[in-house]
């Protein structure tokens, strides 16, 4: 999936739609500059959470089936893909093709406060899924344009 040049073209044309992507861009950049120390990040991650509640996932009986119904969601919001991988003693998400900007000088914030949704969803959908409660899901790398990393382990 990584080096799928026609997925990641085709995302990037339904993932901007004109006015509502603009839209929400500009309300990121504006929290970014208005907030103390992490509010936004915080903000966000709510937001994350509460969308998990919203829409959330049909009980998965393993690993590969919450990954499957994951990634359902993600394809329905047009957010891009999920990749899951069991490390033992904790679990990697790889987020990729992540809704990307065209303005080179608003992706930075954009992906670095994008990341706190998806960590916000991912969590709560965790959680759904029966995770235990000393479990904490955290970003682990953001990789520009449209990738991020996060890391579920025992807190």
């Amino acid at each position: 999936m990584r080096n799928d040049s026609a997925y990641k073209s085709y995302l990037e044309q339904i993932q901007q739609p004109a006015g509502w992507f603009d839209f929400a861009v500009t309300v990121v950049r504006m929290m970014a500059l208005n907030a103390r120390d992490g509010e936004d990040h915080a903000f966000l991650h709510e937001a994350g959470q509460h969308i998990a509640e919203i829409y959330p996932l049909p009980k998965a009986k393993g690993l590969e089936d919450l990954g499957i119904a994951m990634n359902s969601r993600l394809d329905a919001f047009k957010w891009g893909k999920l990749e899951i991988t069991d490390s033992g003693d904790s679990l990697a998400l790889h987020h990729l093709c992540m809704p990307a900007v065209a303005d080179p000088a608003a992706q930075n914030v954009w992906q670095n406060s994008f990341v706190w949704v998806l960590c916000g969803l991912y969590a709560a959908w965790l959680r759904q899924s029966g995770a235990p409660a000393d479990l904490s899901l955290a970003p682990e790398k953001i990789i520009p344009p449209d990738e991020a990393v996060f890391r579920l382990r025992r807190i």
